[in-house]
């Protein structure tokens, strides 16, 4: 089951997901992510702003999608910005590493 979250225009909203994963969502953000994490990944879908404190599982990537944009943590910190009536992507790294994929010209991911 999947489970979507508006945050309005003048607000922020702190979410704890099934993984122990915290994420504070920034004002106009759209999250979609489901009750429980199952599969190799833990994967959760964004359009806007947020911070991640990714809770750290080397077998479960954390993966967020927005738009054409894939971020992959195991465990870390970090700050994503990615609205799709925007054509910029930001990533700001507080702790540990990150992996960006974006597609190339051709459609893959690079």
């Amino acid at each position: 089951m999947w489970t979507e979250i508006s945050v309005g225009a003048a607000q922020t909203r702190e979410v704890l997901l099934s993984d122990g994963t915290s994420l504070t969502l920034k004002p106009g953000t759209r999250l979609t992510y489901p009750s429980h994490f199952t599969g190799r990944e833990r994967q959760v879908f964004v359009d806007g702003q947020m911070t991640a404190e990714v809770a750290k599982d080397a077998d479960h990537p954390f993966v967020i999608t927005s738009g054409d944009v894939t971020v992959r943590v195991l465990g870390t910190r970090f700050e994503l910005k990615s609205y799709s009536e925007d054509s910029n992507v930001e990533v700001l790294l507080l702790n540990g590493s990150v992996s960006l994929g974006i597609p190339s010209g051709d459609g893959r991911r690079e």
